[in-house]
C-alpha cells in the first residue's frame, strides 16, 4: 500500500503532459485538496522556477483567496501555501462568524430606486 501510495504520487510520467495540466490547475474545492493536486503535479513537472510555481498557485487559488494575499508578493511556493491557508483560515471563521450572528435572518431585500419614497423641498 505505501509502495502504491509512492508511486501515485512520485511515480513516473504515463504519458501526460504533466507541464500542461499543471499550468491550468485551478482550486474548485478546498484549499487542502487544491494544495494536494498542485503538490501531486507539481512532483511530475521539471525545471519550472520557484516564481513560476508561486505564479502557476497564486493563479489557480479561488479568487477570495488569491486576493487577500497578492499583496504579500510571495517569493517563494512554502510561503504562498501558508499565506493561503492563513487567509482561507480568515475566510473560514469570517462565514462561522456571520452565520452565528445571523443564524435564522432572511436575505436582505433592496427596494428599487423608481419604487423609494422622495420627500419634496420646502
Amino acid at each position: 500500500m505505501f509502495a502504491d501510495k509512492l508511486w501515485a504520487r512520485f511515480g513516473p510520467p504515463d504519458g501526460e503532459d504533466f507541464d500542461e495540466a499543471f499550468s491550468h490547475i485551478k482550486q474548485s474545492g478546498s484549499l487542502r485538496d487544491y494544495q494536494r493536486e498542485f503538490e501531486k503535479l507539481g512532483n511530475r513537472v521539471h525545471g519550472w522556477t520557484q516564481k513560476a510555481l508561486v505564479g502557476t498557485f497564486m493563479g489557480g487559488l479561488k479568487s477570495e483567496v488569491a486576493d487577500g494575499i497578492r499583496m504579500f508578493k510571495p517569493k517563494t511556493l512554502k510561503e504562498a501555501i501558508s499565506l493561503a491557508r492563513t487567509r482561507d483560515e480568515q475566510l473560514t471563521r469570517q462565514r462561522r462568524f456571520v452565520r452565528s450572528i445571523q443564524p435564522n435572518q432572511p436575505p436582505a431585500t433592496v427596494t428599487p430606486i423608481n419604487q423609494r419614497t422622495t420627500i419634496a423641498p420646502k
